[in-house]
């Protein structure tokens, strides 16, 4: 199941960093990217791992887009305040996103791409810094 982005287009590929984005499955616009956590002991979130879920705008489905040049941008969950990031520099098939404080290093730097099915207009892929594209 691909990912991208739905809903607030993104027709420039330039995103408003002030704007919440929903991040929806490409085949199921009814499931979107949500981020499951893992408090310490003041219910604080401490890091959280990535699903797909049905969609209901909660703010751990919501993300903004930080744009940090040519394409690319950080993706920050609006709930948590932290970054989408592949873990460990990952670039295997499979790798699991999550979510963690900004460390400001290429594992949290993403690009918008339009979607490969042209059929699908303001839909954009989101590809992980070593060209992998989201896939659930």
């Amino acid at each position: 199941m691909n990912v991208g982005l739905l809903g607030n287009l993104l027709p420039t590929l330039f995103p408003n960093p002030c704007i919440k984005y929903k991040i929806l499955s490409c085949n199921d616009t009814s499931m979107a990217l949500d981020v499951t956590s893992v408090t310490d002991e003041k219910k604080k979130l401490r890091k959280g791992t990535m699903i797909i879920w049905t969609y209901h705008g909660g703010p751990n489905q919501q993300f903004y887009l930080l744009p940090v040049g040519n394409k690319k941008v950080r993706i920050i969950n609006a709930a948590s305040g932290y970054s989408l990031e592949v873990p460990n520099n990952s670039s295997q098939d499979g790798a699991h996103l999550s979510v963690n404080p900004n460390n400001e290093t290429q594992n949290e730097v993403f690009e918008l791409v339009e979607h490969s099915d042209k059929k699908l207009k303001d839909v954009y892929q989101i590809k992980t810094f070593c060209g992998k594209v989201f896939d659930c």
